[in-house]
């Protein structure tokens, strides 16, 4: 028996195939949409388990601020995926973790008060200038595959935020700031180098570099204090942090550096209190040194006569908190006999100058011991000691004002026992008199500087040599008094020098064991000069303009001096070098106001000329990819001027890129016929004369062509039928060339073929046809071949279609008529019909007459086709909806059939 031609194995070979094509379009389908949403909520998950462990990131660094006490917090930067049998998971996600250099955080005007446990020693460091701190940012980037919209978070400034680039940069806070708390000021400082990426989690270690509890009461100087901060937060997040600050506000953001800038303003007239920390995170964060001296809180106030007396001092960095380990050396440098009254220390060496070591909180104190006998005559003795934290004490110089490194003790040893000796002692005011600047009276002597070095003399009476004595200012700020010795030579005399270091009124006092004598010095004061310098010395309107005041103080220290600037346009600034950029053009007053230490000021006055800006110019325009043929709409309303708002502007066009400028207006509009891209430029002027242009590149899209043919002959076997496609059309060029597909097998090209067809059947005949930009078209018709006798040939009939209204509105239903339709053999015709949009759909229906609903705006092609039994015929209508209220009254004829209408949607307009 022989199963070959057997085929019942096929049937089951045939469902396996089957069965196998579903299951793998089954997992297709799940491969590309279930797997990525699954792995999309995966990935949000791990982002929102992120953010909550950089929470923790943030609290370490706070807790560490607070405690000294370094932490660990860890931060997982990707995830695994959920495991699948049988689909595939893309690489699992990861993220990367870094520090980020911001720039310099700044302090200003910021003074030392006294107060709060803190000497006025402390103004030597914070003595008003500007003090600048390197500031860096903790940043996580997660990179997902499917969550692509996820947020970079960004930790600054004790603040947790989100930044979403995928939504113009918009930020989400996540924390409160900490660092303005009232009147307390609390800086957190970052250091070191982290980055780590890859999928795994990664610990973040905080470690305390310089941390402490010490806080240094502060108060404005020269102007309000500010602390201006690098920042990648906009400026209404740093609105909303700041709400509820009493003392703080925001006095300008500046998004225009290479990283944006928040100044914050602090109220004058309060005191604040100040507290940084340096924390360090990842590795390469040195260690800090130190910066200044100051003394730490003890007794002041006269001390008895061999007596003893504590003096503390403490070594700190530049964020005020206590350095360990270093030497200070303490120096008696002054005394009223040039004896350098009193110890160090009470041994037996008695030394006059002792080194001493910073213990671990950055503390150091030496014992004073004073002399064991004063004088009741000679009243209390001065006593100054120095301290100094980098050199040994010049004990011949005076000691160094307003240093960081230098500080002074200063006190009087007061007699307890009442011992008196017998002399008298006077200042020489004859020899004083001589000097160069000096002129004396009954009531004292004026110097007519008010700095400088002046020779100065003392002698008793009778001359007495070898008399004990001192010399002592009331007021060391105006000047200080030396002598060359500490008693009388051979002939009862003795020299020294007065330095004078400011203007005002100052009583000198040499004094004896017996007698003492009080010289009045008085030394005016001068005028500062002053002088300005800006840059750019011809700015344009809203351009930040560099003043900068070369000032000089005649009689004192420069960095005493106060600046006080109006602009000229109703605002003022302070300090030697602010900045201001003026909203409009036109000529400005500056005016600087120097004022010293001593009340004396100068004013200097400087104009500026601000230019106009030019205006901003913007394009917008729809649709945006239009038709050959369709009217395209320009807009030029969003342009504007940054000088003034109410500014009228001028609009020109140059819509067809031949170099001139054929409308105006702020509006415009442009049918283009052929397809391409057009270059569209706009110049806008403003009042001021001002000009700039813009370009926009719109691109014309080509209409595809129609296809359309006909044919005649006796449709019979083996005689020719001729084709015609000159009905075909292009509205935005030509047809470039005609592709014909018979049904049967041949082909043919050209507009109007002939072919005969060999045997009886029907036969799908296939036009098309290709424009001058490439767009090919195509059109399909049945054609019924018969098998009879030519001499019976049918006649073929013809297909007639008319349409009202000729210019149908979006409102009108439209009704077509293929009554005018005719058959030469009187055969019964039937009709069928076919709706092409805009959109390339079509629609079909049959009958003699037909009705369409609504239709939105654009063009449609209607296409009619009879046919007698064993003949058709063809035609089309190509017609175009506007839109507006219908173009006719009473309504279209009674329908036969309704042509179901879709919504098309117009391009929008696009900038």
């Amino acid at each position: 028996m022989s199963i070959r031609d057997d085929e019942r194995a096929q049937t089951v070979q045939v469902g396996a195939i089957l069965l196998l094509g579903t299951l793998v379009v089954a997992f297709s389908v799940y491969q590309v949409t279930s797997v990525p949403g699954q792995n999309g909520e995966t990935e949000f998950t791990h982002n929102q388990q992120t953010q909550k462990q950089l929470q923790e990131v943030r609290n370490a660094i706070l807790e560490t601020a607070g405690t000294g006490q370094g932490r660990s917090a860890t931060v997982a930067l990707g995830t695994q995926y959920r495991d699948r049998i049988v689909a595939v998971n893309p690489a699992p996600p990861s993220g990367t973790l870094e520090t980020v250099d911001l720039g310099n955080l700044t302090i200003a005007n910021a003074t030392a008060a006294s107060g709060g446990g803190t000497a006025i020693e402390s103004r030597d460091f914070w003595n008003g200038g500007e003090k600048e701190y390197a500031s860096t940012a903790l940043t996580y980037e997660p990179n997902y595959n499917e969550y692509r919209e996820a947020p970079r978070t960004v930790y600054e400034h004790t603040v947790l935020a989100n930044r979403f680039e995928e939504a113009n940069g918009t930020d989400l806070l996540l924390s409160n700031q900490t660092f303005v708390d009232g009147r307390d000021i609390t800086l957190v400082t970052l250091d070191g180098s982290l980055s780590a990426t890859g999928s795994d989690a990664v610990p973040v270690d905080t470690r305390p570099i310089s941390v402490s509890e010490t806080v240094v009461p502060i108060e404005s100087s020269g102007g309000p204090i500010t602390l201006t901060l690098p920042t990648t937060l906009s400026e209404s997040r740093w609105m909303d942090l700041l709400a509820g600050a009493e003392f703080a506000s925001i006095e300008r953001y500046d998004s225009a550096a290479s990283s944006s800038e928040v100044t914050i303003r602090f109220e004058q007239g309060e005191t604040y209190r100040l507290r940084m920390a340096n924390i360090g995170v990842g590795s390469g964060a040195p260690a800090t040194s130190a910066a200044y001296l100051t003394t730490a809180p003890g007794p002041t106030g006269p001390i008895a006569e061999n007596d003893s007396r504590e003096l503390r001092i403490e070594v700190r960095d530049r964020y005020n908190n206590p350095i360990g380990s270093e030497t200070v050396n303490l120096t008696i440098v002054d005394s009223p006999d040039g004896s350098r009254p009193g110890t160090l220390a009470p041994d037996d060496e008695q030394p006059k100058s002792v080194t001493v070591t910073t213990d671990e909180q950055g503390h150091a104190s030496v014992t004073y011991r004073a002399p064991p006998d004063v004088d009741a005559d000679a009243g209390p003795v001065p006593v100054t000691i120095g301290a100094n934290r980098t050199a040994v004490i010049n004990v011949s110089e005076p000691l160094p004002a307003n240093s960081s490194n230098t500080v002074r003790f200063d006190f009087d040893v007061t007699n307890t026992d009442g011992s008196k000796t017998a002399n008298e002692i006077e200042w020489n005011r004859t020899a004083l008199a001589a000097r160069s600047g000096i002129n004396c009276g009954p009531a004292g002597c004026t110097y007519d500087r008010s700095a400088g070095t002046i020779d100065a003399s003392v002698f008793t009476s009778p001359a007495t040599p070898n008399v004990a004595f001192d010399v002592r200012s009331a007021d060391r700020t105006i000047a200080t008094v030396s002598a060359r010795a500490d008693r009388t030579g051979p002939n009862g005399t003795a020299a020294g020098r007065i330095d004078v270091l400011g203007p005002g009124t100052v009583d000198l006092t040499v004094s004896s064991a017996d007698s003492s004598d009080t010289l009045s010095l008085t030394t005016r004061n001068r005028e500062p000069s002053a002088s300005v310098e800006l840059s750019p010395g011809t700015p344009r309107s809203g351009e930040l303009v560099s003043f900068d005041a070369e000032a000089s103080d005649l009689d004192g220290s420069n960095g005493s001096l106060e600046y006080e600037w109006d602009f000229g346009d109703g605002s003022r600034g302070f300090g030697p070098t602010p900045q201001h950029a003026y909203d409009e053009a036109g000529t400005y007053d500056v005016g600087l106001t120097v004022t010293d230490a001593n009340g004396a000021e100068t004013t200097v006055n400087r104009t500026i000329t601000v230019s106009n800006r030019a205006p901003e110019a913007a394009i917008e325009y729809g649709p945006t990819t239009p038709l050959t043929g369709r009217t395209v709409s320009f807009d030029a309303s969003d342009s504007v001027d940054p000088d003034r708002s109410d500014d009228a502007l001028a609009y020109e066009w140059d819509l067809d890129s031949d170099g001139s400028f054929e409308a105006e207006g702020e509006r415009a509009t442009r049918q283009y016929a052929d397809d391409g891209d057009r270059e569209v430029t706009l110049r806008v002027t403003d009042e001021g004369g001002a000009t700039v242009t813009t370009t926009a590149t719109v691109s014309v899209r080509n209409r595809e062509p129609i296809a359309e043919f006909g044919y005649g002959g006796d449709r019979t076997r083996g005689e020719p039928i001729g084709f015609d496609a000159s009905g075909s059309s292009d509205r935005d060029g030509s047809i470039a060339s005609y592709e014909w597909d018979f049904g049967d097998g041949p082909t043919a090209t050209g507009v109007s073929p002939s072919h005969t067809y060999e045997e009886a059947g029907t036969y799908t005949v296939i036009l098309e046809v290709t424009d001058d930009d490439n767009v090919t078209a195509t059109k399909r018709e049945s054609l019924t071949v018969d098998d009879r006798n030519p001499a019976a040939t049918n006649q073929p009939p013809t297909a007639a279609l008319d349409y009202t209204p000729s210019d149908p509105r979006t409102n009108d239903k439209i009704g077509f008529d293929a009554s005018g339709s005719s058959d030469p053999n009187g055969d019964e015709l039937t009709y069928q019909w076919e709706l092409t949009r805009p959109n390339g759909r079509t629609n079909e229906t049959t009958g003699e007459r037909v009705t369409a609903n609504p239709l939105p705006p654009g063009e449609y092609r209607m296409t009619l086709t009879v046919a007698d039994g064993n003949a058709t015929d063809t035609t089309s209508r190509t017609f175009t909806v506007t839109s507006g209220e219908s173009s006719q009254g009473g309504g279209p004829p009674a329908t036969i059939d309704t042509l179901e209408p879709t919504r098309d949607t117009e391009d929008s307009m696009a900038g």
